[in-house]
């Protein structure tokens, strides 16, 4: 417990993404996220993340668009964590947390109807500019908090063209 304290997965993640772009592999981050993403909640696995989604979102990126299928017993344990998680109304509870959510379910190759029901929501509280509104899912050493109406819609692109790509 001690080393989980000192060590941020989003951090790790982010590394281990970036390393398999350059076509290297980080085997002990590797081991260390399949190890934690299976004991401790998700949102106690960065001091730095509000949203336990965004930290969700950072595993899945490195599986699918990093190559690191290393994280498969991660993604299961991912996949069967957000779709417990999905809402009635098909949200994971607020615009920006069901963004980062849909994307991961996509990474984790999961289809069919808890996709739709994502969507579905999405479109019904999309902004009339086409914009969705955000909500602060990152903070700093100060207690500063972030989010942006730009990057929840961005990551709204980026599942539409993952959803589109799927089904092609």
């Amino acid at each position: 417990r001690v080393l989980f304290r000192s060590v941020d997965i989003v951090v790790n993640a982010n590394i281990l993404f970036f390393a398999a772009l350059s076509r290297k592999r980080k085997m002990e981050i590797v081991r260390f996220i399949n190890l934690m993403s299976s004991d401790i909640p998700y949102r106690l696995l960065s001091p730095f993340s509000v949203s336990e989604y965004a930290t969700i979102y950072l595993i899945t990126r490195a599986y699918r668009d990093g190559g690191v299928r290393e994280l498969e017993p991660a993604v299961t344990n991912v996949a069967k964590y957000l779709l417990e998680r999905q809402k009635a109304d098909g949200s994971w509870g607020n615009t920006s947390d069901t963004v980062l959510s849909l994307v991961a379910l996509l990474n984790t190759g999961i289809k069919g109807r808890p996709l739709r029901r994502s969507m579905e929501y999405l479109f019904r509280v999309q902004e009339p500019s086409g914009a969705f509104g955000s909500y602060p899912f990152f903070k700093d050493f100060r207690g500063t908090y972030y989010s942006s109406p730009y990057l929840t819609t961005a990551l709204f692109l980026e599942a539409a063209t993952k959803l589109q790509s799927a089904k092609g």
